[in-house]
């Protein structure tokens, strides 16, 4: 965040950093545009000691796309993107973002493309991976709310377009969104987006971004772009590194742990392990109007949260030409979000003298979020007479509790002669995803053609189930607690489409 100060310390062993729906999509033709390709650029970083930063390439190997260092330099300084000539190392990436075709390079790409390897997101200094992209990509922002729980989601945007219309995937899977929905007034009000810092940053490899739209291939949620997050895959060593900050007001105090670390599965397969730890403490900015002392009705400034994530990778060669691979995800988020500070004049001292005896100089409701989000994805792959075939199954689901502190219930201090402060279930939200694919592709070569002909195509089925919990008693009795009634009626809405 802006006026933050950070520092960071890394250590590394044996390696660098580094609703159901049916799809039937195909693509006829396609062939290599060469190199006037328009877009395409590389994000360059800067190292720890000022020295130019090396671009990652990527190669293929039998375990998929590794990351692989160029001698190709580029001179651009932090935070900065530039337009690079075609040859450079960012262009000459592997991608799997935008297209069909099997080995594609970015600077092949119709659509433009930014690839961003690991080691540029760990230059940036930056403790999580939405700040992170912010600052390497301008096409890309942070929306958020500052108060409320809506401010405890962490998404993404594109072209400035709202956060459900830009599709995250990982490993060129569709990510499932939260189940957090945005309820404040504004542009982002009733969206659900997917929440990228649910991902352990210390397992990413790689972020493709496709800078424009791409509803023709994913559907209406890529109507602002694509990013894809590919999940390392090394097979060995292990690696460390740590992240700390505070803001210049002294407050916001960042803390950021990250591992990984990789080992082969007998000679023919390889497992991949990373783990984050994340806090950060309140940023308040709202102060006592100094005309006359008193305290305002607003808030200002970023919630509290601490967050543990987990991420497991692996991949076996069945045979030399098959390979079965899955992932797994898992995070959990405890975090607090202000609402806006109630004056004391909103509290009727007559009718709740145990209500205003609480909050004698007003208050600031806090909400809470316990969060749960795990996915799971398996899959096997492999060349069949020549053609390429993917079959993939993933299952996500994100639970949310919200909860809320700093209030009361007035109905209870007028029938049951009490006022708690504290309910621990006001609203549940519950958003899951079940989605399978299958996918074909096909490279053709033509006597007295330029290039090859790519033929591919596929299909997807899609299950998305979402549903709303009871509150509790406290939180649901007469009119509701206070600044946040509790649910009174569970609601489930299942979706199905091909």
């Amino acid at each position: 965040m802006p006026g933050t100060l950070f520092s960071r310390s890394t250590k590394a062993y044996g390696m660098g950093r580094g609703c159901s729906r049916m799809v039937l999509a195909a693509t006829l033709l396609s062939s290599p545009v060469g190199a006037w390709a328009a877009g395409v650029s590389a994000v360059a970083g800067q190292s720890e000691d000022a020295a130019p930063a090396k671009a990652a390439a990527h190669k293929t190997t039998r375990h998929g796309t590794q990351a692989a260092q160029n001698a190709k330099t580029l001179t651009a300084p932090l935070q900065v993107t530039e337009r690079t000539p075609v040859d450079s190392t960012g262009e000459e990436s592997v991608i799997v973002t935008g297209t069909r075709e099997t080995g594609r390079k970015a600077r092949q790409s119709l659509a433009p493309i930014d690839v961003v390897s690991a080691k540029q997101i760990s230059q940036t200094g930056q403790p999580n991976l939405r700040e992170a992209l912010a600052q390497l990509l301008p096409s890309l922002t942070m929306p958020t709310g500052g108060f409320d729980t809506g401010a405890l989601t962490d998404s993404i945007s594109l072209r400035g377009l709202n956060a459900n219309e830009t599709l995250v995937l990982v490993d060129g899977k569709r990510r499932h969104t939260t189940a957090n929905i945005y309820a404040d007034p504004g542009p982002q009000q009733g969206t659900t987006p997917v929440d990228i810092d649910m991902i352990p940053m210390a397992a990413i490899d790689h972020v493709e971004v496709l800078r424009d739209g791409a509803s023709a291939q994913y559907g209406s949620d890529a109507v602002a772009g694509v990013v894809n997050i590919i999940l390392k895959k090394q097979d060995h060593g292990f690696h460390a590194e740590s992240i700390s900050g505070i803001t210049a007001a002294k407050d916001g105090f960042q803390q950021g742990v990250y591992l990984d670390g990789g080992a082969k599965l007998g000679q023919r397969g390889f497992i991949h392990v990373s783990g984050d730890f994340y806090h950060t403490d309140h940023t308040y900015r709202s102060a006592p109007d100094a005309r006359t002392g008193t305290k305002v009705n607003n808030v200002l400034g970023q919630p509290e949260q601490t967050r543990q994530s987990v991420a497991i990778k692996a991949g076996y060669d069945l045979t030399d030409t098959i390979q079965a691979y899955g992932t797994a995800t898992y995070a959990h988020r405890h975090a607090e979000a202000y609402q806006n500070y109630r004056l004391p004049s909103a509290i009727d001292s007559t009718k709740y003298p145990q209500y205003a005896a609480l909050y004698p100089n007003g208050y600031s409701p806090l909400q809470t979020l316990e969060e749960n989000d795990y996915e799971l994805t398996a899959g096997v792959k492999g060349v069949l007479a020549g053609w390429n075939w993917d079959l993939s199954t993933v299952y996500g689901r994100d639970y949310d509790d919200i909860g809320l502190k700093n209030s009361s219930n007035v109905y209870l201090e007028k029938t049951e002669g009490r006022t708690p402060t504290k309910f621990d279930n006001v609203q549940g939200f519950n958003n899951s995803q079940w989605t399978s694919s299958f996918d074909l592709s096909r490279k053709f070569h033509f006597s007295g053609w330029p290039h090859d002909i790519n033929v591919a195509g596929g299909t997807s089925y899609r299950y998305e189930s979402y549903s709303v919990g009871t509150g509790s008693s406290d939180a649901t009795a007469g009119t509701g607690s206070d600044a946040l009634p509790g649910t009174t009626g569970a609601m489930q809405a299942i979706t199905a489409e091909m």
